[in-house]
């Protein structure tokens, strides 16, 4: 079987009014509780407005620089750096416990305000670094996860934070530049060491060859002068020689000379053209040897 549900009873518009007009009597008579209670609550209200210590917030952005900013840097053509990696470089140093530490250390007037009674310096820090500082990055649904960084400082009345925030970034930047310039001399240093290893290979390379070329042309040369000096001994001996047999031939032929009673020698060939006939004579002669007088 089907049940069948009944329709509710509808309040009419005067019982609604009845029960209002109950309600604000009952208002009505306890109307000093209320008041009270309100003016409690507005008067704790008051005293914690007026006895709490008020917070501060400010915050410091950092956006990565143009590339064109690290020409200067990246064409020495021995260290590289992008705007990503100096922006890595700043957010480790910003987020630097150590950095912070010795920021404060350097500013005493700052550690001092933020003591807590019963704490030491060192505790004290501590704690407000855990509770002030807040890094800030950018959504990692970002296109670019690097495209800046920053951080955030809450900090109570009495204390300086927009100084202080800028004053540590400034501290923190100029550390980043030194740790740079660090690098970049410590490549520099480096590479020349280099250099100068190489220079000093070289030199003693040429120093090598030098000397060994030196030595094959003093070689060379004491070799041509050898062979020059052979020549001309058997030069000499062979004048020598030419000499002794041509003196030997003249004496021979001196002797001829003496034996035929020949006072003025001549030619063969003038000779013969002493002697010749009227007629036309053609005198030949071979000369294959030398004429001995």
């Amino acid at each position: 079987m089907n049940a069948i549900t009944m329709p509710e009873q509808l309040s009419s518009p005067r019982e609604n009014a009845v029960d209002m007009l109950f309600l604000l009597r009952v208002l009505w008579a306890q109307k000093a509780l209320i008041i009270l209670f309100v003016l409690g609550f507005g008067a704790l209200g008051a005293l914690y407005a007026y006895t709490a210590t008020p917070y501060y917030e400010v915050k410091s952005i950092l956006h990565a620089a143009d590339l064109k900013e690290f020409d200067h840097v990246n064409r020495l053509g021995i260290y590289s750096i992008t705007p990503e990696d100096a922006l890595r470089k700043v957010s480790f140093a910003l987020s630097s416990y150590e950095n912070r530490q010795e920021y404060f250390k350097k500013n005493a007037n700052t550690l001092q305000d933020i003591e807590i009674p019963g704490l030491t310096s060192e505790q004290s820090f501590a704690h407000f670094n855990e509770a002030a500082f807040k890094m800030i990055y950018p959504d990692a649904k970002s296109s670019n996860p690097v495209s800046l960084v920053g951080i955030q400082l809450n900090y109570t009345k009495g204390l300086d934070g927009v100084a202080l925030v800028n004053g540590f970034v400034d501290f923190s930047l100029a550390r980043v530049r030194k740790q740079i310039d660090n690098d970049i001399t410590t490549l520099i240093r480096n590479r020349i060491i280099q250099l100068e290893a190489k220079v000093s290979a070289a030199r003693i390379k040429y120093e090598v060859n030098k000397e060994s070329e030196i030595a094959k042309i003093l070689e060379a040369d004491d070799i041509r002068r050898l062979e020059l000096q052979d020549k001309l001994s058997a030069l000499r001996m062979q004048l020598r020689l030419h000499r002794e047999n041509r003196i030997k031939i003249l004496n021979e032929s001196i002797e001829i000379a003496t034996a035929l009673n020949i006072s003025k020698p001549a030619s063969l060939f003038a000779y013969d053209i002493q002697h010749a006939t009227k007629d036309t004579v053609i005198g030949s002669r071979l000369l294959t040897s030398d004429v001995p007088l």
